[in-house]
């Protein structure tokens, strides 16, 4: 398998439904604060990857990814595809990534726009440069999907 996945591609190939791909429902505490933050239906993958342990390209990467810095087509795409919201947070070398689609995502219909599109090659060539798979993931595995095990909703 190709490393340089894109997003889209790895959130549905390495898993077979939404709870193995770490499928998170928010549920908030009152009907006023989830009108004002979003519907408790909102569904969120979350996933893990490493990079290289090395503070130079950490601090590389970072740079990366701060505001103005990743191509306007790359934010296009992961737009474009449907994607309502989408946060990387690190810590040391690992990376969470949080992705909300929104109701016109399709995971397929991402991922072959991604294959076609040079500039998706591109930045995943070179974000690979800086990342490293988890030492359990799949052979050509970039972002390893979450299971979540708490949730203080279900905890009533």
């Amino acid at each position: 398998m190709n490393p340089c996945l894109h997003l889209a591609q790895f959130a549905f190939i390495y898993s077979d439904n939404f709870e193995a791909a770490g499928h998170v429902k928010s549920v908030y505490l009152s009907e006023k604060k989830q009108e004002k933050w979003m519907p408790s239906t909102s569904e969120k993958f979350v996933y893990a990857l490493d990079l290289k342990d090395d503070p130079d390209l950490i601090a590389q990467y970072k740079a990366w990814h701060a505001p103005g810095q990743v191509p306007a087509a790359i934010n296009a795409s992961i737009r474009d595809a449907g994607i309502a919201a989408l946060e990387i947070y690190l810590v040391g070398n690992r990376m969470f990534m949080i992705l909300t689609p929104g109701p016109d995502f399709d995971a397929d219909r991402k991922a072959a726009a991604d294959a076609a599109s040079e500039d998706v090659q591109k930045w995943e060539a070179l974000m690979w440069e800086f990342q490293q798979a988890l030492p359990f993931a799949a052979p050509g595995q970039k972002w390893v999907a979450m299971d979540r095990i708490y949730s203080l909703a279900e905890q009533i």
